[in-house]
């Protein structure tokens, strides 16, 4: 995670926010209109769809319907992972944080070590 950040796009998904009032079954529709695999949605208004290799036609497409498309871009898979890095290190933090009372301070820093390691162990770059 050293330097400056460039994103790793997917060359087959992108990722798609609907305004938070579109209709509830919006993101299947356009799955059928287009033949788009809906792959994931955050189960709110974010959905990652595999559009195949013309990912340029694809955001076309979904800009069409901007009553209910607020963003539509390519999916940066280094990006993500950096996302589930952090949930996965608040969690390891928040665990240390509400335990920390009843460990010794070698066990303190021996989580405090296993943190560090996951952290240098993290790799981005594929």
């Amino acid at each position: 995670m050293n330097g400056k950040y460039s994103p790793v796009y997917s060359k087959t998904e992108i990722i798609v926010k609907m305004f938070e009032d579109s209709p509830l079954g919006i993101a299947e529709w356009f799955s059928k209109k287009f033949g788009y695999e809906l792959i994931s949605s955050n189960g709110h208004d974010w959905y990652c769809y595999s559009v195949g290799r013309n990912i340029s036609r694809a955001i076309k497409n979904f800009r069409k319907y901007s009553e209910f498309v607020e963003t539509v871009e390519k999916r940066d898979v280094r990006l993500e992972k950096r996302q589930e890095l952090i949930s996965e290190l608040e969690i390891m933090v928040k665990d240390l944080r509400d335990n920390c009372d009843e460990k010794s301070i070698n066990d303190f820093k021996g989580e405090l070590r296993d943190i560090s390691k996951y952290l240098k162990s993290f790799n981005d770059t594929e």
